[in-house]
């Protein structure tokens, strides 16, 4: 399930940074969440440097791309694995796009299991009892 999403701008990066960046980011789900990686999916979203601005100036017009991410976990996980995840999604910008550390957005939503769908059923009938222990450690937490 867990899923993150980049937004990038068109013909900055070669394939190979982007792949790494994607490839990397699985990892670093797989290990902070402990989950398999079958589960995980990752995309770059390219836009077109006249699709997008940096404090009103356009990519195209000489602003910095200034990229954007957001990653989906269950409601139910640690608030400090979304910290975490955001650090380390950070990082990979920063490494394999040479991205400025300081121009980097990002955020993660939390989004409940019954509102989540896996192969057109319900998250939390296909992994309820992954669910529930989740939530119960969250509680006793």
């Amino acid at each position: 399930m867990p899923t993150i999403r980049y937004q990038l701008v068109q013909g900055q990066h070669s394939d190979a940074q982007i792949r790494e960046l994607l490839t990397r980011s699985c990892e670093a789900f797989a290990a902070t969440l402990e989950v398999p990686a079958d589960r995980i999916r990752a995309f770059a979203d390219e836009v077109r440097p006249q699709a997008a601005a940096v404090g009103g100036q356009l990519i195209a017009e000489g602003a910095a791309e200034a990229p954007f991410f957001e990653f989906i976990l269950f409601a139910g996980r640690p608030l400090e694995h979304g910290q975490q995840l955001m650090a380390t999604f950070t990082d990979l910008l920063v490494e394999c796009l040479g991205t400025e550390r300081s121009l980097i957005r990002g955020t993660v939503r939390f989004v409940d299991p019954d509102h989540w769908s896996i192969g057109g059923v319900p998250a939390s009938v296909v992994r309820k009892a992954d669910i529930e222990a989740r939530a119960k450690s969250a509680q006793d937490n």
